[in-house]
């Protein structure tokens, strides 16, 4: 090490902060202020060891406005300057720390050395040189990860993950260098130390294998593989590659030969997509928009995401465009991926993306997607099929898992998604789409869509996900407009070649074609063909003035197409039939010509531009060509294509028709025999929903209703019809869609008993649960007359059925009537009734909703205790490693929902949960313990409480990941980021919201958790004063409430926070309509909590209407309420909001804000509510 300068300046941030000026090391003490040592490190890190002062101040002091914030930073400044300079006198500048102008400077007059910038430098000359010495120096300065005392900084993350990345890399080069040099036993070394770094690289792991065994210790390698094996099990859920576990086989057979020529076994990777070159027409005209998207690029690989819809007519040169973005991505190492939506092949949920992973080589079979993709390849392996179970992987989760993919290909290279024809996706993929623009902005993914402007109305999906997205920032439009003068006369040069081009073919071909490129393109081939384009003496020009030329490029393609024979005919008819593209197995077998013949005609259509080879077969070049072929067939051919390609399909597809049902419904419902169609619109309609495509999944439902009555349907007509109007009602009543559910139930019922044979037995447990369904649906909308008539048609039903599945559902509907009707005692006993049955039948879905129901009636008598005592004294242990029974007690967590929002004082809500908690404990059952541990931690957190809160919130949190309970945890870190808002600790309540929206939560708890998360990301949100990220937020819950269902109190929560939301957008009707929702939550709850949220919903109302006096009132009735029933921190934002309105008013708000900062105080002892809490609610007043 050479000797230090006195005036040298060097910081360490790996394995932790030191700093030293000369021999000096500055002692930790010296800093005073955490903010003065963070401001050092954040210097150390910035290129060049400068930041802007709003960078600082963005950073350091988020929350606070701009002159506070600088304020602050000058005592930090200050401080540390003096930390690095103790004998520095006043008024004298300092030699280390510099501000200029609006920047802030991190200075040495000697050497100025910081450990993470000597490695990074390090790491880049080693591999430049590939030499193990650079590597082990580089390596050497590695002394851990950066800053882990900061580990939870979001300024830290990234910094932290690139140079851990770096060292990870370092690691496996400096292995390959001793290996590539016949040093296996060297590179052996910084293997293992990769691997205790990160036990599931499984590239490593391989390495080690092949190590071992090539220098004799097999054993070694084969306990490599299993290492590999539990930490891929453990951390992904995956099995190693095949690859690997070809390997392992080879080593423990000892067939294993070492060839370091043919390394072979390391997972797969994608392969960037190749794109044709032949032919490709120039691309002109199109300065400004390759300019545009150009810049996106460089974004791209700069690390930045951004979406891009190019939009235009039919023909304009979307594709071409889509083509030269796709080529100038890869030539600079960048993926592609490339998707497309196709006209007339039924709309496939997530089509375009399916096409898209299948484009990436190695996605032949599941395993090859986890390989490429780990974890999230569990779910991505089922997207290309359209089948994910609802009950176990919610939207939400298929949605992460093509967005984790997507960064997964991304962190390889830069990627260039390209989803084309987005006019003809379904609306699942529209969504997914909405989904990866606002998750993907800061990966290294470009995503690029275009659709037909003429197929996209200002009504259809694309358009409005086209605007919304543009609303929100989100996405970048480029419209492109037909071609000027100049640039067609470019592109007529580009195509008609070589010789000069007489002025009268410019001329004409700019009149016809008026600056469509794909027009110009036909035209000219069509002059060519018709001979009407000559060269003559070296100079191209057009013969004879009185040849009649089609009028459109449909035309054009047309004639081209009728110059093919007569077999070539027959392959483009079946082909346009088929789909945008076809193998050759389909086209043989629908065609019906010798193989000889076939290739013969392939070749023709070929020849003639209008069909190329692709990967999977044959291709049209351009949408436009295949719609020429199929507009010039009569409607009896394409009937009858239709039928013949369905039917060499289900021969194709054999056992696995399913998976490909909505093309085989497509082709029959053109046919001959369209009611063949119904059974594979059924399977359709099924596998859209499973993905949460609803409305494909209705189009399907409907479409399959239509055509009941036409031939070719088997079986019974009426038992069919039965069971689509039924699975149209589940997904009306899913919707929210009354009466229009209860309608299909009954019209469902109507058409079984309609039925030609006599109704069996499960035709009458089918029967009763139409009619049951039929009740819920009515009551859902308070009728309850037509509830009480299907529920008597349903209950007469079950006389005689004394062993009917349908019996604890059909009571558990009867205890939800009485509930409707005010008779709480009849329905806690039907309720129990209900539960009785379900236990006799060990149905725990049946149970749980008992559950759910007992809590609607115990809410009024106020029972339930009594209830959750027996079950942990029953059931309490078992249910720790039974997740059935598990069950049982997560429906509890909404039953002390009830319990806390109603109006026992939280002192009662405290002395019963303390009670219950010694119960859980002597029980030894974890999940009651952790359940009323949250139970506890809730009513602290209310009362103010919070740091007894959070000891309670964190051992339920414990508790329910013990039991692997996702709803329990998802609870408990939703009250933990509460606290953290409250305490103004708005990094770790974000970093609470995103673990706990991770988590799978299967139902029936969905319902009773993601409304609280969304509600409380959306008040994160609004406290960041980031107004559309918390609309996003509230749209989120609407979403997914509309998905998985909601409970009436839990997403009750999310009106009085979706009233702030609308009110901070200026939105003044959303804004009432969320608190008209919150008064109706509190008129039938009658409660106090409830109350004073909707009192202060109103008066946010108020408040943006400028009725100044009237939001005065609605704010000191809530804060009344809420200093009532004990709510503290709830009774001081209430008196803050009071006290803006009468500054507003021209009053003095003085008292008010002080008895509000008297709460704060008392909530944050020793000024932390000043600093914390109340700063961030009183800086508007």
């Amino acid at each position: 090490m050479q000797p230090r300068a006195g005036n040298d300046l060097r910081i360490h941030l790996l394995g932790g902060f030191r700093v030293s000026v000369g021999e000096r090391e500055v002692d930790d003490g010296d800093w005073r202020l955490r903010k003065s040592k963070n401001l050092v490190k954040l210097l150390a890190l910035a290129p060049g060891h400068r930041l802007h002062r709003e960078q600082l101040l963005e950073v350091l002091w988020p929350d606070q406005d701009p002159d506070s914030g600088t304020n602050n930073l000058h005592k930090a400044i200050y401080t540390a300057r003096r930390a690095l300079e103790p004998e520095l006198a006043a008024a004298t500048p300092s030699t280390y720390l510099l501000v200029r102008s609006d920047e802030v400077l991190l200075i040495s007059p000697g050497q100025l050395w910081v450990d993470a910038e000597a490695f990074e430098h390090a790491a880049a000359e080693a591999r430049r040189d590939s030499d193990p010495r650079a590597y082990q120096a580089a390596l050497d300065l590695y002394a851990g990860e950066l800053l882990p005392e900061d580990r939870y900084e979001d300024w830290a993350a990234g910094p932290r993950e690139s140079l851990q990345s770096i060292y990870l890399n370092a690691l496996l080069e400096l292995a390959q260098a001793h290996e590539h040099a016949g040093e296996a036993e060297a590179a052996i070394d910084p293997l293992r130390r990769l691997v205790a770094a990160e036990p599931s690289n499984e590239e490593a792991r391989v390495a080690l294998m092949r190590l071992h065994a090539q220098i004799g210790q097999r054993h070694q390698a084969l306990r490599q593989y299993q290492h590999l094996r539990a930490a891929l099990m453990r951390d992904l859920d995956v099995e190693p590659a095949p690859a690997t576990q070809q390997l392992y086989q080879d080593i423990a057979q000892g067939q294993w030969v070492p060839d370091r020529g043919s390394a072979g076994s390391t997972p797969a990777r994608p392969k960037p997509v190749q794109t044709s070159k032949s032919q490709e027409p120039a691309l002109v005209g199109r300065d400004r928009e390759i300019d545009l998207l150009e810049d996106a690029v460089e974004r791209l690989f700069g690390g930045h995401g951004q979406v891009i819809f190019v939009a235009g007519e039919a023909g304009i040169g979307k594709s071409r465009l889509s083509r030269e973005m796709v080529d100038r991505v890869t030539r600079r190492g960048g993926t592609a991926m490339l998707g497309a939506a196709y006209e007339h092949e039924g709309r496939l949920p997530y089509g375009p993306f399916a096409d898209a992973f299948r484009s990436i080589g190695g996605l032949a079979t599941p395993i090859g997607v986890r390989a490429i993709f780990g974890e999230a390849g569990n779910d991505l392996s089922r997207l290309p099929e359209s089948q994910v179970s609802a009950f176990r992987s919610e939207r939400q989760r298929l949605f992460a898992a093509v967005s984790d993919a997507l960064r997964r290909v991304a962190a390889g290279a830069p990627l260039i998604l390209v989803l084309e024809d987005l006019q003809f996706a379904d609306e699942a993929t529209h969504e997914l789409l909405h989904y990866l623009a606002r998750t993907t902005l800061e990966s290294p993914i470009l995503i690029l869509a275009t659709f037909r402007v003429e197929e996209a109305p200002p009504i259809s999906p694309t358009a409005q996900l086209v605007a919304a997205l543009q609303r929100e920032q989100l996405a970048l439009r480029v419209h492109l407009e037909r071609l000027p003068a100049a640039a067609t006369n470019l592109l007529v040069s580009s195509l008609v070649k070589p010789g000069p081009i007489d002025r009268k073919v410019f001329e004409i071909v700019r009149d016809i074609a008026a600056g469509n490129p794909l027009y110009t393109e036909e035209l000219l081939r069509t002059l060519r063909d018709s001979g009407r384009l000559q060269l003559s003496d070296g100079r191209w020009e057009l013969s004879g003035d009185d040849v009649p030329l089609p009028g459109s490029a449909l035309q054009m393609i047309s004639a081209r197409i009728a110059q093919l024979d007569s077999s070539a005919r027959q392959v483009l008819m079946v082909a346009a039939v088929a789909g945008q593209e076809s193998d050759y197995a389909l086209l043989r077998g629908a065609a019906g010509l010798p193989d000889s013949t076939l290739l013969d005609a392939l070749d023709a259509c070929i020849a003639h531009g209008v069909l190329k080879e692709s990967s999977a077969g044959y291709v049209f070049g351009h949408p436009l060509q295949r719609a020429a072929a199929y507009e010039n067939l009569s409607r009896a051919r394409r009937t009858h294509l239709h039928g013949t390609v369905a039917a060499v399909l289900e021969d194709q597809y054999g056992d696995a028709l399913d998976d490909h049902a909505e093309k085989l419904a497509h082709h029959w419902s053109m046919s001959q025999h369209s009611g063949r169609a119904v059974s594979y619109l059924i399977m359709a309609g099924d596998r859209a929903a499973a993905v949460h495509a609803n409305q494909a999944a209705e189009a399907s439902y409907r479409r399959a209703l239509d055509l009941l009555d036409a031939p070719g349907v088997t079986g019974d007509r009426d038992r069919v019809a039965a069971l689509l109007w039924e699975k149209l009602g589940d997904l009306l009543a899913l919707a929210a869609a009354s009466p229009e559910d209860e309608a299909a139930y009954i019209t469902a019922a109507d058409r079984l008993q309609s039925a030609r044979t006599v109704l069996s037995n499960s035709d009458s447990d089918h029967l009763v649960r139409l009619y049951r369904k039929a009740a819920h649906a009515a009551l859902t909308r308070h009728a309850v007359d037509a509830a009480t008539q299907h529920l008597a048609a349903a209950e007469a039903l079950l006389d005689d059925a004394f062993e009917s599945p349908e019996w604890p559902r059909v009571r558990l509907i009867r205890a939800l009537w009485f509930w409707e009707r005010g008779m709480h005692d009849q329905g806690r006993q039907a309720a129990e009734d209900s539960l009785r049955l379900a236990r006799e039948r060990d149905e725990t879905l049946d149970q749980v909703n008992a559950y759910m129901t007992l809590a609607l009636v115990f809410h009024s008598s106020g029972s339930w205790k009594e209830g959750l005592a027996l079950e942990i004294e029953q059931a309490g242990r078992l249910a720790d490693a039974n997740p059935r029974l598990g069950l049982l007690f997560d429906a509890h967590l909404c039953l002390g929902e009830y319990h806390l929002y109603g109006d026992s004082a939280f002192e009662t809500v405290e002395a019963y949960a303390r009670q219950t908690l010694e119960r859980a404990k002597r029980a030894g059952a974890v999940r009651a313990e952790a359940l009323t541990s949250l139970l506890l931690g809730e009513s602290l957190l209310a009362q103010g409480q919070w740091d007894r809160a959070a000891a309670y919130l964190e051992q339920s949190l414990t508790g329910h990941r013990h039991v692997g309970s996702t709803a329990g945890q998802a609870l408990a870190l939703h009250r933990l980021a509460e606290l953290r808002l409250y305490r103004g600790e708005l990094a770790f309540a974000e970093q609470h919201l995103h673990e706990a929206l991770a988590l799978e939560v299967d139902a029936p708890m969905a319902p009773h958790v993601y409304g609280r998360l969304y509600a409380t990301l959306a008040s994160h949100n609004l406290l960041r004063n980031d107004a559309p990220a918390a609309v996003r937020a509230i749209e989120a819950s609407e979403e997914i409430a509309d998905r998985v269902g909601q409970c009436i109190t839990c997403n009750a929560l999310v009106h009085p926070v979706a009233t702030d939301t609308y009110v901070a957008v200026g939105d003044v009707e959303r804004a009432r309509e969320h608190a008209t929702a919150a008064e109706a939550v509190a008129a039938h709850w009658e409660s106090g909590a409830w109350r004073g949220l909707a009192e202060r919903a109103h008066g946010r109302v108020r408040e943006l209407e400028a009725d100044y006096a009237g939001a005065e009132q609605h704010f000191l009735r809530a804060a009344e309420i809420f200093e009532r029933i004990g709510q503290t921190y709830d009774t001081a934002r209430c008196l803050v909001d009071a006290a803006r309105v009468v500054a507003a008013n021209g009053g003095d708000e003085g008292a008010l804000l002080s008895r509000a900062q008297a709460i704060f105080d008392q909530l944050l002892p020793g000024g932390g509510g000043a600093d914390a809490a109340g700063s961030i609610l009183m800086k508007d007043v």
